[in-house]
């Protein structure tokens, strides 16, 4: 091995740790640029009609090599059966990105992220939910909050930064939408 190989091993490695760095603080600009945009309520919504039978499992197929890489398993249910919604593609888009994204790395390996949709004659409601991960019941509020994380959770660990849930709040809101976090939050056990 030469004798700069550790030198240039060294090198590689902070070139690599600055480059996250800047990313992570990229998406963090970006994150905080678009809840700039929602609290302005500046951009109107671009509709368009959606078949989720096909759309949604677009969307799920970039996380699988992610989710097979953990050693985890995917689960898309979308029956034939429901109609066509008309909403904003990039909204809903981001929306269903930002949860995959969450279930993915709080998800623990052997374990399962799912997502379906489900239709009522007034609405339609698309659920992500994974299994080995529980929320306490006591945070289920807080964690569509702006910068909150949850305590004895390692940021380090899994990254990001502490906005995508309050992201995803605000443009369900704005697609005319709701977010309920019950069914991902658990009680403590009773004694």
């Amino acid at each position: 091995m030469p004798e700069d190989a550790p030198k240039r091993q060294n090198a590689q490695r902070y070139v690599r740790i600055l480059r996250d760095e800047c990313q992570r603080d990229i998406d963090l600009i970006d994150d905080m640029l678009t809840l700039s945009r929602l609290d302005a309520a500046v951009e109107p919504l671009m509709l368009s009609a959606v078949h989720l039978q096909d759309w949604i499992p677009a969307i799920a197929d970039a996380f699988v090599d992610r989710m097979q890489s953990r050693q985890q398993t995917l689960l898309v249910t979308v029956p034939l059966s429901i109609p066509a919604c008309t909403t904003d593609l990039s909204y809903l888009e981001r929306i269903l990105t930002e949860l995959l994204t969450n279930a993915c790395k709080y998800t623990p390996a052997h374990e399962t992220v799912a997502i379906a949709a489900t239709a009522t004659p007034h609405h339609v409601t698309v659920t992500v939910s994974n299994t080995g991960s529980h929320i306490p019941a006591v945070e289920c509020d807080r964690i569509f909050e702006t910068f909150y994380r949850i305590p004895n959770h390692d940021p380090w660990k899994h990254g990001g930064t502490g906005i995508g849930l309050a992201l995803v709040k605000k443009l369900t809101a704005q697609i005319g939408g709701t977010i309920v976090s019950t069914a991902i939050c658990t009680s403590p056990p009773l004694p």
